[in-house]
């Protein structure tokens, strides 16, 4: 009861107090801003021609790929939009996006809120990405901040004039430019020709501006997948053109698709309503919808586990960045949150690949896998009596999915150590982890199968053996379904499917030895059952068998999957969708598979070995190939009125002397010198040297990170605003001050990486009668480590 009149007594003080202070900004007043780092990164770089990769501790194999394939995605972008980039580009590579969320790249902290004008913010190059276990995703982030880099000279020009001019006369939307990013980056994916076709047989939105109200990257993800469908890619450059000349978007509309904003928007409805017509015709629609979970409008569901006894579920729900586990009894209609983390923010993207939750297989808890701080923990929850248990994963950087074994004492996940996702058996008692795969394919979703004596998992990899070709693949374009023989330690996959372009994910055990994954073979994502036979094909000294495949498709739903859960103990499956412009989870009965009453469905394509190329040569130049092909004679008279692009404004960069980088799959390390006899430029002094057959790829030697300023904006204004308005000896009053109308020069400098600024500027003396001078330092980079 004392400290309760202690606190009452403080708080009357507080209250009839009145606080007064001077040069009050009110919304102006500028708060420092920066995010917490829980680790101290080492940069380095690797110097290429036109670019530098930026890395630290354990991401190197990651800087590899991306210097191998930047020059070829730049050129590629460089062609579509029909501009040439200016200055160096930095990539900027993270080895997990928790690692990103703790740059402070971005966030512009002394940035002018009020400014009255002349605020031009100086463009940069930097390209950050992180990596999440599939290397086709880090491609997919170099063409979105590539295509973002390009986008922003074209438009805004290379100089300061330029600069000034195009932010005054031209305002671009979101849809426009974000969209076209995300369409250059990563086409037009299963998962968007899903939540596209939800939309329009829903009915619910029918112009395109109704979407953009709502999601303007998806609207404009949209738009520029039905132009570049409809007309060509050679459009896009042209509307960009024709959107810059004439400092308006409509005009482009005009010009190039002759169709005003109001027209290109009912055809771009017409367009996917024509394309969907008649689409969930003998579709189905899972069973037992879980009506009653009211789920927030902004938050998705992203995983789903089904009890062994098949009376509750978990599942995970993340409202922008805030994610909560929660617990669903379908028995007494109850739910609870029994964990939960992270935090909301409208600016860094949303990681939706934690929580990873699986029930253990005798139902005492369920094991839930989260980020938190730089680490990763292994969190266990008991619902018979609500106890929590909490604990590390060392020597992993990240955990892309995990599934116990059937005795619970160990089990499977693909994780992510030194820039390469492999499988992994983790045992619980003893703590440890035995590697299944070593190798630079991207191995994911594996799972126990067949009581616990097979691995199922999917894969990008080529081959069936492991072992093979340990570093520098490329991989696939896309993941197939491999077993591997976890009881004999067979060093010889078995392939489930090959199908090019089509991807198959999510794999778990079916009933009876037999494997279930999620197939987008028919254009929405459906579960398939595969059985797997086999029969003696020849004898020697041994017995060698030969593997019979077959494919059942179990479900024809008209959504796609995101995540399930199959309960074989008591019969029942859990079901993730998106459907009618929400997340809904469906739990049904599970009987057993009948395959003579489904649909066997082909999922392996005769795998035919590549043509080698015969036309590579050795270049002596820096991390670069030369490729030779036989040119074809064009007639310069002929004009396709078909596919015609305005000519550029840009002048065009002299052709190089060197060509893109090409990368053999099946290349290995070797000894620089013993495959080059010729001295590399100082720049690169033969640090790794990468041959397969007739090509051969220098890797450039790295180099440690120094910072050093580059400007970020500059400010030129006529204002009355004070130069620095800090905080004076309090007099009893606060009287007007007025400095009057000066003139206003401010510039901003940072480093690389955004953890140093320096603001400086100079107030020139007009009505009042002094001249003033500032400069202030500002240090970001906050470090809490652990320990």
């Amino acid at each position: 009861m004392f400290k309760k009149g202690i606190i009452a007594f403080f708080v009357l003080c507080l209250i009839s107090t009145q606080a007064v202070s001077q040069f009050y900004n009110g919304l102006q007043t500028p708060f420092g801003k920066n995010r917490v780092q829980y680790q101290d990164f080492k940069w380095v770089f690797m110097s290429y021609k036109n670019f530098d990769v930026y890395y630290y501790q354990g991401g190197r194999d990651v800087a590899e790929f991306v210097g191998k394939y930047g020059e070829v995605e730049m050129q590629q972008i460089e062609r579509l939009l029909d501009f040439n980039t200016n200055g160096r580009l930095q990539f900027i590579v993270y080895n997990k996006l928790n690692d990103l969320k703790q740059s402070n790249i971005g966030l512009e902290n002394d940035e002018p809120l009020y400014n009255t004008g002349g605020y031009t913010k100086i463009v940069g190059n930097k390209i950050l990405m992180h990596f999440d276990g599939n290397h086709s995703h880090i491609r997919e982030q170099m063409r979105a901040g590539l295509s973002k880099v390009l986008f922003e000279q074209l438009m805004y020009g290379g100089n300061i004039k330029e600069r000034l001019q195009s932010s005054v006369l031209l305002n671009i939307p979101a849809w426009y430019s974000e969209g076209l990013f995300t369409n250059i980056a990563q086409g037009w994916s299963i998962e968007d020709n899903n939540r596209m076709r939800d939309i329009i047989l829903t009915g619910k939105i029918k112009t395109f501006n109704r979407l953009a109200d709502g999601n303007e990257l998806f609207a404009g993800h949209s738009m520029w997948n039905y132009i570049r469908t409809t007309y060509g890619d050679a459009t896009v450059a042209n509307l960009l053109y024709m959107a810059r000349i004439n400092r308006n978007l409509e005009s482009g509309f005009t010009y190039v698709l002759v169709k005003s904003s109001k027209e290109l928007s009912a055809a771009w409805y017409e367009f996917y309503a024509k394309k969907y017509l008649n689409f969930d015709n003998n579709k189905q629609t899972p069973k037992g919808e879980l009506s009653k979970l009211k789920i927030r409008k902004q938050a998705a569901i992203t995983k789903v586990a089904v009890s062994p006894d098949g009376n509750k579920l978990a599942y995970v729900t993340n409202e922008l960045g805030r994610y909560k586990v929660w617990m669903y009894d379908m028995r007494k209609n109850k739910r609870k949150v029994i964990l939960k983390g992270g935090y909301k923010s409208l600016s860094n993207q949303m990681d939706d690949s934690y929580p990873l939750i699986d029930w253990h297989p005798a139902g005492k808890y369920v094991t839930m896998i989260t980020e938190n701080k730089g680490f990763t923990w292994l969190n266990n929850y008991y619902p018979s009596t609500g106890k929590k248990e909490k604990s590390k994963l060392l020597n992993f950087e990240k955990i892309l999915h995990f599934d116990y074994a059937d005795n619970g004492q160990s089990f499977v996940m693909s994780a992510i150590k030194k820039g390469v996702s492999d499988i992994y058996v983790w045992t619980i008692r003893g703590r440890t982890a035995t590697q299944i795969t070593q190798d630079s394919y991207d191995d994911l979703d594996p799972a126990f199968a067949d009581n616990s004596t097979k691995i199922i998992f999917t894969s990008n990899r080529e081959n069936d053996t492991l072992g093979l070709n340990k570093k520098n693949q490329t991989g696939q374009n896309q993941f197939d379904v491999f077993v591997y023989d976890y009881a004999n330690r067979s060093n010889q996959l078995v392939r489930l499917t090959y199908t090019p372009f089509i991807n198959e994910t999510n794999t778990s055990a079916a009933d009876s030895g037999r494997f279930a994954f999620v197939s987008e073979l028919n254009g929405v994502q459906n579960l398939v059952v595969a059985t797997l036979d086999s029969s003696i094909d020849f004898v020697d000294t041994v017995e060698h068998y030969r593997y019979i495949v077959r494919n059942y498709q179990q479900t024809n739903f008209a959504r796609n999957i995101i995540d399930y859960d199959l309960g074989f103990t008591k019969r029942r499956a859990a079901y993730l969708q998106y459907t009618g412009g929400k997340y809904k989870l469906f739990a049904e009965a599970l009987s057993n598979f009948e395959l003579s009453d489904s649909t066997e469905v082909n999922l392996f394509t005769p795998i035919e070995e590549p043509k080698k190329d015969t036309t590579v040569t050795e270049s002596k130049g820096t991390g670069e190939i030369i490729k030779t092909e036989p040119v074809e004679k064009i007639d310069s008279s002929k004009i396709d009125i078909n596919n015609y692009t305005f000519q550029s404004e840009f002048s065009k960069k002299k052709k190089k002397k060197d060509t893109p980088i090409i990368v053999d799959s099946t290349a290995v390390l070797v000894d620089s010198a013993k495959t080059s006899t010729t001295p590399t430029p100082a720049i690169t002094p033969e640090p790794f040297v990468m041959i397969s057959g007739d090509t051969i790829y220098i890797f450039p030697k790295q180099r440690n990170y120094d910072v050093a300023f580059n400007s970020q904006y500059f400010v030129s204004q006529l204002d009355n605003q004070l130069l620095n308005a800090t905080y004076q000896t309090f007099t009893g009053g606060s009287p007007f001050f007025d400095p009057g109308l000066n003139g206003l020069f401010k510039i901003g400098l940072t480093d690389l990486m955004e953890d140093y600024r320096i603001t400086a500027g100079i107030r020139l003396a007009g009505i009042s009668t002094a001249t003033n001078i500032f400069l202030v330092t500002i240090i970001f980079a906050i470090a809490l480590i652990s320990r």
